[in-house]
């Protein structure tokens, strides 16, 4: 609901009780003008009153609370005002003969029975306000049709008896020889529709009336000055005429040129109200071209292969970029299926995969080859980023860079660095056995500085063969394939967590549900991330590291969380980079972030961080 619809709805509901109760303090205490306005004007019966009372009631607790209570207590207020229509319908055919209308203060009303009783206007509206009334907010479509229609009439009778009182028309409100519909009954009926009308926001008319168009608009102008322009002027036209100002004829052609002059005068300001939203939308239609213009030019001129297609893998763009890395022509691709085209049978289920659970605002990275026309194939680094609307995915935006010679030169790389790591090793572990020889050998007298330059020797030995067993990790894990079983992930974190040793860190290990991949990659990567947290947080005061998980879009999304040195954002590009580190006053060799991103890629999974300096690290991952 609008806020102004928000504050007016309820001050129409305190209208109805004001009108209400002051008619029952009017029976009360015998005050005249509460009941009837004008003591020569029909009297609001009692029971109407009360009645009037619930209608409120139902209308403010419809405007402010959901509760299941008052889902509870609208119905049964809207069924005794529809019984009370209902019973006084019946009374006036004959049907029953209960005098309903003599229930409260009926000394009082037994004098003038006629001029005080429910008149059969005020009983059909009170039938139809109990239709509405009735769970309003669980509507169906063919609920909601009649609900409109019943709220349109009803505003017509009472606005109709207004008129009649204002014009001196008794037909108006009065049918037949019956008791006539009261003033202050017809403004408590005409404030009580209106009230529903805002307060029932389900309605096709309360969307037309609400509308942010152009249509919405024209209606919220109009209605006022319909309801209240033609009645002002009828009524001065009538006075003027009672005081023989001009003649009948006179006041007709008068009243005729005044509705031309109104109509004429709404049809020109509506017609710029319109030319002017026309304007507008032309408007913002050319910069919405102008920007496509931009964006196409933009997409044309990157060197990375871009497209764009729907969650059927169905193609709806691509750019020239695209077309090259392909061989495929510009309008080739368009309406065919990604996956059948350009992804190969037998890479096809590992690529389903980072499409299948999408995450908002967490693009995909990930290798895969790409199938050309010619039948080649080439490695792609892909980039994929899911497009939601109201929380589901609509379509992806891939950019796709050509990596194949880079992954070759890697490839020899990794294969010279295993090699050579492999080589290194054997002679590097004899240094090392030789100085624990010398340094536990009794026989060979040593002084405090030979101790200590050995000391640091042993130390640069263990510390290479580190690095060459992370190299040879490193090298092992682009070229295996893994193998996959359940794994117990409380389990495995607890005996890291162990294992870590003494620490003055304060660890907090939560709910870690099980998960599906090669036990002993998935160790690496909670040891590496977990001796990470209690590494960089050891240096405050009271360091802290959280373990956790949550579920997102189906998804185990596994947490580790210090409260440690961090780093700033715009590093974060780095991060996972070999040999790269974010802080030189902690050991390490800039491998083991690179090793448990590649164990997490071969798994399919993901893994993100989240920092600031001095505050701590957040690391995220699933597989």
């Amino acid at each position: 609901m609008s806020d102004t619809n928000s504050k007016v709805a309820p001050w129409l509901g305190v209208f109805v009780l004001s009108i209400a109760f002051s008619a029952l303090i009017g029976w009360t205490f015998d005050i005249p003008f509460l009941i009837s306005i004008s003591p020569n004007l029909t009297a609001m019966n009692p029971v109407t009153a009360v009645t009037f009372v619930l209608v409120a009631i139902s209308m403010l607790l419809l405007l402010i609370s959901e509760s299941k209570s008052i889902r509870f207590i609208g119905p049964g207020i809207a069924f005794l005002v529809f019984l009370t229509g209902l019973l006084k319908l019946l009374d006036y055919a004959g049907a029953i003969s209960i005098h309903m209308d003599r229930l409260l203060f009926p000394a009082k009303l037994s004098l003038r029975m006629l001029h005080n009783a429910i008149a059969p206007t005020t009983a059909v509206l009170f039938l139809l306000l109990g239709i509405v009334l009735f769970d309003p907010r669980q509507a169906g479509k063919y609920k909601r049709i009649a609900n409109d229609c019943i709220l349109f009439g009803a505003f017509l009778i009472a606005y109709m008896g207004i008129i009649g009182y204002v014009y001196g028309l008794e037909t108006f409100y009065r049918i037949g020889p019956f008791v006539p519909m009261a003033l202050n009954t017809a403004l408590c009926f005409t404030a009580s529709v209106t009230g529903l009308f805002l307060s029932y926001r389900k309605g096709n008319l309360y969307r037309i009336f609400f509308s942010k168009h152009v249509g919405g608009k024209l209606v919220r102008r109009a209605v006022p000055l319909v309801l209240l322009i033609p009645p002002a002027f009828g009524y001065s036209k009538i006075i003027f005429q009672k005081a023989q100002f001009y003649n009948v004829a006179y006041g007709v052609a008068l009243d005729t040129a005044v509705i031309v002059l109104v109509v004429l005068l709404m049809v020109f300001y509506y017609a710029t109200m319109l030319n002017k939203n026309d304007l507008e939308r032309k408007a913002a239609e050319q910069e919405i071209v102008s920007n496509e213009e931009k964006y196409r030019s933009l997409l044309y001129s990157l060197q990375e292969g871009v497209v764009y297609f729907d969650t059927a893998s169905k193609i709806l763009f691509y750019n020239p970029s695209f077309s090259a890395l392909t061989g495929y022509g510009p309008n080739e691709l368009t309406g065919e299926n990604i996956r059948d085209i350009i992804i190969p049978e037998d890479d096809q289920d590992r690529q389903n995969e980072p499409a299948a659970n999408p995450l908002p605002g967490i693009p995909r990275e990930y290798e895969t080859q790409l199938l050309r026309k010619d039948g080649s194939r080439i490695i792609v680094q892909t980039k994929l980023t899911p497009l939601f609307k109201d929380g589901a995915p609509v379509s992806f935006l891939s950019t796709l860079t050509d990596i194949t010679e880079r992954k070759k030169r890697e490839e020899d790389i990794e294969a010279f660095s295993a090699s050579a790591a492999h080589d290194l090793n054997a002679p590097l572990a004899r240094i090392q056995m030789l100085i624990d020889h010398i340094i536990d050998d009794s026989s060979v007298r040593l002084n405090s500085e030979d101790l200590e330059n050995l000391g640091i020797i042993l130390k640069t030995t263990v510390d290479m063969r580190v690095l060459l067993h992370d190299l040879l990790l490193f090298a092992k894990i682009g070229a295996e394939k893994i193998s996959r079983e359940q794994i117990d992930m409380n389990k495995m974190a607890q005996e890291i967590i162990n294992s870590a040793g003494p620490s003055k860190a304060e660890i907090e290990l939560g709910d870690l549900p099980a998960a599906n991949g090669e036990a002993s990659a998935v160790k690496q990567v909670w040891a590496n991330l977990i001796n990470n947290a209690i590494k960089y947080s050891s240096k405050k005061e009271k360091p802290v590291v959280q373990i956790g998980s949550y579920m997102q879009n189906n998804k185990n999304i596994y947490y580790v969380k210090d409260n440690g040195a961090g780093f700033n954002m715009s590093e974060a590009p780095k991060l996972f980079a070999p040999f790269k580190r974010m802080h030189s006053d902690f050991e390490g060799n800039g491998l083991g972030l690179p090793i448990v991103k590649r164990i997490i890629e071969k798994h399919n999974g993901q893994i993100w961080a989240a920092s600031e300096r001095d505050k701590g690290t957040t690391f995220y991952f699933f597989i």
